[in-house]
């Protein structure tokens, strides 16, 4: 008969009795412990650690005056990120929870996108699936007051923090709107921008929750090829994808091949670029290598099903503002021989951050490991000390896009086109429309010089140097002729830099005027897709190596 009590005490049938299994337990206990104490006392960096501890404790503890531990740590911690990459770093509890709620693919606000402005906050954008723009927020607006409390003198950021807020509560959010006219009058007496008319409103706006959007812009081309721009790789960056994927396939199912643009895109999650990724490779190849200090931390990441868009041909446009889970993307589909780039070298960002939380909700940001792709090509490489930006990924074909023209680039930086375009949309949409947009022109070199705006080229630059280098140096009178030749052809070519450029103004202008009026994707439509000189190229460069069979 078998006893099914279980072994007894004195049952040694081949099995440990209960004190033999505590002896072995303290054994393994004892035997761990000992290993871990002499690896701490033979491990120098864990000694130094110890001593930095004790060095930090005693101090709070022993020294005359008393100190404050919290401004100490701060300061140390400082010191410590200051000696890594400007990737790593400390992140305070609300900036984390920011991170947190960035990454979860919605937040609870009022949907506007903000710039900090002297005057107020700037809204440059309105999201068409937020609170703001049913109850008539505009972009061009400039908000001064959320409740009672005035905003205008505070950070995007601190401003952000006050018009965000539990989803269903209210904020009367007070702004102040350009006053509307067919055409800009600049009247003697107005001497700077700020000075033209604004009319006062206040809105009452029921916080909800936002969905982020990273798929802004997407269509289809006059000769049938998918457009999409992607915006970042935050959470649902590929549902939002693959359902505007979807969508552009079924109007067209003949699409010819596929323009996807991460220009602008500063990256987000790597689980959202391996899977946009995966979405164009046939399975088991080689999405992305990942390689940290320790053996154990080496991982790759293949391929694992069919290519969702059959092979299509595919084109990514990027510039030196393509940065991280861009840059995984666009390299992966180019090393797999999948994609070929267009525009500029990539921003060179292959190193991976993993946040760790601490007891208060601070955060510490540290890069772990390096990204590489087939045949182990790095953007960062190994072993170089505090290398915190790699040389980027090449073009197949470098091309200068039409933002990417400094004066133009400039006159953006400064917020110039918003404003403008806010105050006179009915004007900049007939003007356009009808191709007449000289007087645009002018008078929005007029606005730009009330605001302040100065400019100079480096051809310009150049010249001035030249010209003083030739003045000093006792040239003959024909040098001297010839360099203050040259630099009054660069002050004519100084001068007429509005009218030289006018067709990338009039549309930027045009392209905020139709978003304003009909929102983001109506005005890509308008603008931004059919006659885009930029979207028209590359679409040509896809479909001449189609046309080639590469």
């Amino acid at each position: 008969m078998i006893d099914q009590s279980g072994p007894s005490k004195n049952n040694t049938g081949g099995k440990y009795d209960q004190g033999g299994l505590t002896f072995l337990l303290l054994s393994i206990f004892f035997a761990v412990f000992f290993s871990l104490l002499l690896f701490v006392v033979s491990s120098p960096q864990l000694k130094k650690l110890t001593r930095f501890e004790r060095t930090l404790m005693t101090t709070l503890s022993e020294y005359a005056d008393e100190l404050d531990g919290a401004g100490l740590y701060e300061r140390t911690s400082r010191e410590i990120y200051g000696l890594l990459d400007r990737y790593s770093g400390y992140a305070p509890r609300e900036r984390f929870e920011q991170v947190a709620e960035e990454f979860s693919g919605s937040y609870a606000g009022i949907g506007v996108t903000i710039i900090s402005r002297p005057n107020g906050l700037l809204v440059t954008s309105v999201n068409e699936n937020g609170p703001s723009q049913p109850a008539g927020l505009l972009p061009g607006d400039v908000i001064i007051k959320a409740d009672s409390l005035s905003l205008v003198g505070r950070t995007t950021r601190q401003a952000s923090l006050t018009l965000r807020g539990k989803s269903g509560e209210h904020v009367a959010v007070t702004l102040l709107r350009p006053v509307g006219s067919a055409h800009l009058a600049i009247i003697d007496s107005i001497s700077s921008a700020s000075a033209l008319p604004f009319d006062t409103l206040t809105f009452d706006i029921k916080r909800g929750t936002v969905p982020l959007r990273h798929v802004n812009f997407a269509g289809i081309t006059k000769n049938n090829t998918l457009y999409i721009k992607l915006e970042d790789f935050g959470s649902g960056a590929m549902d939002q994808f693959k359902r505007v994927f979807d969508s552009l396939r079924e109007v067209q199912p003949d699409y010819r091949g596929v323009l996807i643009d991460l220009r602008g895109n500063p990256g987000g999650l790597l689980s959202e670029a391996l899977e946009l990724t995966d979405f164009f490779l046939e399975e088991d190849i080689l999405i992305l290598g990942k390689k940290g200090r320790s053996r154990w931390s080496r991982h790759e990441a293949f391929s694992s099903g069919d290519d969702e868009s059959a092979g299509a041909p595919l084109l990514i446009l990027v510039d030196r503002s393509s940065a991280s889970a861009s840059e995984i993307m666009a390299g992966s589909l180019k090393f797999a021989s999948r994609a070929r780039l267009v525009g500029d070298t990539t921003f060179g960002k292959g190193l991976v951050q993993e946040y760790n939380r601490f007891a208060d909700g601070s955060a510490s940001r540290l890069s772990t490991a390096r990204y590489y792709f087939a045949g182990e090509r790095y953007l960062n490489q190994p072993g170089a000390e505090k290398v915190d930006s790699g040389s980027g990924i090449a073009p197949d074909y470098y091309y200068e896009f039409s933002d990417g023209n400094r004066f133009v680039r400039q006159l953006g930086a400064q917020l110039l086109f918003i404003p403008f375009a806010a105050r006179y949309q009915g004007w900049i949409i007939s003007s356009f429309e009808s191709g007449g947009y000289r007087d645009v022109i002018v008078e929005f070199e007029n606005f730009a010089g009330l605001s302040g705006f100065t400019y100079e080229s480096a051809v310009m630059t150049r010249a001035r140097n030249l010209h003083l280098v030739s003045s000093m140096g006792g040239l003959d009178r024909e040098s001297m002729r010839v360099t203050s030749e040259i630099l009054r052809q660069a002050e004519v070519v100084e001068k007429n830099m509005f009218s030289l450029e006018g067709e990338r103004i009039i549309r930027r202008l045009a392209r905020l005027a139709y978003q304003r009026r009909d929102g983001d994707r109506a005005s890509f439509v308008a603008v931004g897709l059919h006659d885009d000189p930029d979207i028209e190229y590359c679409e040509r460069l896809l479909l001449d190596s189609l046309a080639a069979g590469r």
